[in-house]
């Protein structure tokens, strides 16, 4: 059988030095026999904490700090995807902003580069309404502006991909 010694807070003049439970280290601490913590006569527990009160103190801070720590990095991702897609918008606006105005946009596509970030615009016609008898008759004669698909497509560098569908009137057709 080994035997276990527990430091105690003797140092402090907790623990009576002539005590027969107690015994000095090398380092100066007192310390406890084994028999030393059990309960008192009275239900008294002497001051202190176990190897096992200890390990499950340090087992709760552990699993804390995991927890913390896992906290922190999703925190931090999430950060990262809205900075890449908050710049996705930004040129997403900046793209439609630069469109031409109705009367030269045409359907077709083009596209480019802004900052790092992959962009193309498709002009789609879209089909021709029939027409509408509620117009007053001296606008049934004048076509009409067809509409336009108008689809933009920003892609970051790490692949993220964001897509604005609108619509904007043609210009009139003659």
């Amino acid at each position: 059988m080994s035997r276990r010694f527990v430091l105690s807070r003797a140092f402090s003049g907790e623990v009576d030095a002539g005590s027969p439970s107690t015994m000095r280290s090398r380092e100066g601490f007192r310390m406890l026999r084994p028999g030393a913590l059990r309960p008192r006569r009275d239900g008294a527990r002497r001051d202190g904490f176990t190897l096992v009160e200890a390990l499950v103190a340090l087992a709760v801070v552990a699993a804390s700090l995991a927890a913390i720590g896992t906290l922190i990095a999703t925190t931090v991702r999430k950060a990262a995807g809205l900075e890449t897609r908050l710049v996705l918008v930004e040129t997403a606006r900046a793209v439609e902003a630069g469109l031409a105005d109705r009367r030269r946009l045409e359907p077709g596509s083009f596209g480019g580069m802004r900052a790092g970030y992959r962009w193309r615009v498709d002009a789609v016609a879209l089909a021709e309404p029939p027409p509408d008898p509620a117009r007053p008759a001296a606008e049934r004669g004048r076509p009409a502006r067809p509409p336009l698909a108008i689809v933009i497509r920003v892609e970051a560098p790490n692949g993220q991909v964001l897509r604005v569908d609108t619509a904007r009137l043609g210009r009139r057709p003659g």
